[in-house]
């Protein structure tokens, strides 16, 4: 059953991203272009009365995307996760999580594709 769920959400994201096909100059969807390390700057969660959060005090939230399709997930320098990614078009995907992702210069966007106006930036710091 949870397969077929996942096929259904893929087949689902597919088509929804195959209906979206704007262009824009200033973003990159290389794969590669996400190689290297994010700090997570905040979020925006919700569509029409927004809430915003942020890293607490002292608080830094990385992931680090390899070129071997590697991701690790760390607070305040200390592995909280290990996982593999894959990108397909411009959405990325790890573990059981749909981002589609938009790099503009040292920005990175994740947008949840299954939840209306949230939207997570990072900063590139390697």
């Amino acid at each position: 059953m949870k397969i077929k769920n996942f096929k259904l959400s893929v087949i689902i994201l597919l088509l929804s991203l195959m209906g979206a096909g704007c262009e824009k100059d200033d973003l990159d969807y290389n794969p590669d272009s996400i190689i290297g390390r994010w700090e997570w700057l905040y979020s925006v969660n919700g569509d029409f009365t927004a809430s915003y959060s942020y890293p607490k005090e002292g608080q830094t939230l990385t992931f680090e995307f390899g070129p071997n399709n590697d991701l690790i997930l760390r607070e305040n320098g200390d592995i909280k996760s290990e996982t593999v990614f894959s990108i397909v078009q411009d959405t990325l995907i790890y573990d059981e999580n749909f981002y589609v992702f938009e790099i503009s210069k040292d920005t990175l966007k994740l947008i949840n594709t299954f939840a209306l106006g949230d939207y997570s930036f990072y900063k590139r710091i390697k």
